[in-house]
């Protein structure tokens, strides 16, 4: 009896190892940024007012993630 479901977790084991990684995620972020690029070639005036305009959201977004991971290292170190 071991001997049969050791075979049939062996087979189960090759069968799922065997099986190749999904990459729709990959493969469609790689086509979004595909699209983006051949869109951005064919309108630069549009990516830069897009870069004025979200530049300074995202550095806001940066200086507040940098606040907050500072803060929680320094409570971090008050507990050691």
């Amino acid at each position: 009896m071991f001997v049969k479901v050791v075979t049939v977790l062996l087979v189960v084991g090759v069968a799922t190892a065997a099986r190749p990684a999904p990459m729709s995620m990959d493969r469609q972020l790689v086509d979004m940024l595909m699209h983006y690029s051949v869109e951005r070639a064919a309108n630069p005036a549009l990516t830069q007012y897009c870069f004025n305009r979200y530049l300074p959201i995202l550095d806001a977004h940066s200086a507040e993630y940098s606040r907050e991971y500072q803060a929680c290292g320094d409570s971090l170190n008050r507990l050691i």
